[in-house]
């Protein structure tokens, strides 16, 4: 956010209460594939190499037979 030039402050009184998902819950399968793309490109980033490949593998297939699962059960409930 500092790149964008917006300013960080600091408010230690303020609290956030996230309710159910309410701003996601139309773009569910696009919040879903962002958080997973970002779940791996982090296991990415801090297991590289040809050693930790069939994690990475694992992780990414795992990551992604878990959205399809997640979006198809929020299309059902639509």
């Amino acid at each position: 956010m500092a790149l964008a030039g917006w300013r960080n402050i600091f408010v230690p009184d303020a609290v956030v209460v996230h309710i159910g998902g309410a701003s996601t819950e139309k773009v569910a399968d696009v919040m879903v594939r962002a958080h997973h793309r970002s779940a791996y490109t982090y296991i990415a980033k801090t297991h590289p190499g040809l050693l930790w490949a069939p994690v990475r593998i694992a992780v990414k297939l795992g990551l992604r037979v878990r959205a399809g699962s997640i979006i198809r059960k929020a299309h059902r409930a639509e």
